[in-house]
């Protein structure tokens, strides 16, 4: 049984989304090869990673845009390869992944399909433009696929909805798995970490980590530490992106330089949650985050915006706010900081971890594999 995995591109390292699929193909004896966008990986973990599992990869030209010019050398690039390999199963991630991958797969024949949604373009308070866009396509494309996996509550919603191949259905996977035992609290890594960051025992520590770009918002969380007015608080973003430069600049013209620390990419990520008193996402959009799971982990009291996927692991509406609310997210830092809340709200996160581990994620992904694999052998 052969299976191709497709993602538009792949981050310096190998994801949990991916790691999850090796390890339930791995149980059932499937070929893995992984096809995606190699320039931005870091060349020699990924060789690694393809030793330890026994896997292949290979590169394709995918474009992040959907509509991008080279994803029609991608498209070329997945036939050639389909036709050469012959894959028993496709399975399709991200928007350029899953269009490009599902059409690619549809003229190649391929028997089983599945497209992974890391969190539909198109939710509730969306942009009109991501509706008139993204759901048309997500719609259409259904078609041609046998099983749509979604990791929130609200996707799987919406995925319901849709039309597939025939016998295709919606399915819900919680989450990408995360591998909770690497984020346990350190009471000596925590203080050796802040004396590196240059952070004073007394000092409390907001930690946000992702991208830094439009989505991730991380202006309004630099607009709330200006407005609370406590030079005690020091906010540490863990980070590259686009307005990396227009956020250090906002921090500055706020007289934030000394208490916004932008930390850079980081491959030390669970020594910054030692580190850090209260965790703050503040996205627009997301799917399942892996960043609030990793920090809920830690044990850490998550301040997070009212919006899909965050809703599915945070259940205290005090420290939910509205992404574009000042005053709401100063309301909820505040609880956050309180520490009799932050206990409670802790102890409520390590209760709904276990559901998003990465033995869960394995086991539902797996499931679905056998699924496709026993109907294969309906039709052959």
């Amino acid at each position: 049984m052969k299976m191709l995995y497709i993602k538009h591109r792949s981050g310096k390292v190998m994801n949990n989304f991916a790691i999850s699929a090796i390890l339930a193909a791995k149980e059932l004896g499937i070929d893995f090869t992984i096809a995606n966008n190699m320039s931005m990986a870091d060349k020699e973990h990924f060789v690694q990673v393809c030793k330890r599992y026994e896997i292949q990869m290979v590169h394709i030209d995918f474009d992040r845009n959907p509509l991008g010019k080279s994803n029609f050398l991608a498209r070329k690039q997945l036939l050639d390869l389909m036709a050469k390999e012959k894959y028993d199963i496709v399975h399709c991630n991200t928007p350029s992944g899953g269009v490009v991958g599902r059409i690619a797969a549809a003229q190649a024949k391929i028997p089983k399909v599945i497209y992974m949604a890391h969190g539909f373009h198109f939710w509730k308070g969306a942009p009109l433009k991501n509706w008139l866009f993204y759901y048309p396509v997500e719609r259409i494309l259904a078609r041609l696929t046998d099983r749509l996996i979604t990791i929130n509550r609200e996707d799987y919603a919406c995925a319901q909805r849709f039309h597939y191949k025939r016998g295709g259905s919606a399915a819900y996977v919680p989450g990408v798995g995360i591998v909770t035992k690497r984020f346990e609290s350190n009471a000596e890594e925590r203080t050796k970490m802040r004396k590196a960051l240059g952070i004073k025992e007394e000092e409390i520590v907001l930690l946000s980590v992702g991208e830094i770009n439009q989505n991730k918002n991380h202006k309004v969380v630099i607009k709330a530490l200006a407005q609370i007015g406590r030079k005690d608080i020091r906010y540490v973003i863990c980070g590259i992106g686009s307005l990396m430069e227009a956020n250090q600049q906002l921090a500055e013209s706020l007289g934030l330089r000394n208490q916004v620390m932008f930390a850079g990419y980081r491959t030390d990520i669970d020594k910054f949650y030692q580190a850090a008193d209260v965790f703050v996402i503040s996205s627009f959009r997301e799917g399942l985050p892996v960043a609030l799971l990793e920090a809920m982990s830690a044990g850490l009291p998550c301040v997070a915006s009212r919006i899909r996927g965050n809703v599915d692991l945070l259940s205290d509406s005090r420290l939910l706010f509205e992404p574009r609310d000042v005053n709401g997210l100063c309301n909820a830092l505040m609880e956050g900081i309180d520490k009799n809340i932050a206990e409670k709200e802790v102890k409520r996160n390590y209760q709904t971890l276990p559901r998003f581990s990465m033995e869960e994620a394995v086991k539902a992904i797996k499931q679905i594999y056998t699924d496709m694999i026993n109907e294969l052998s309906t039709i052959g």
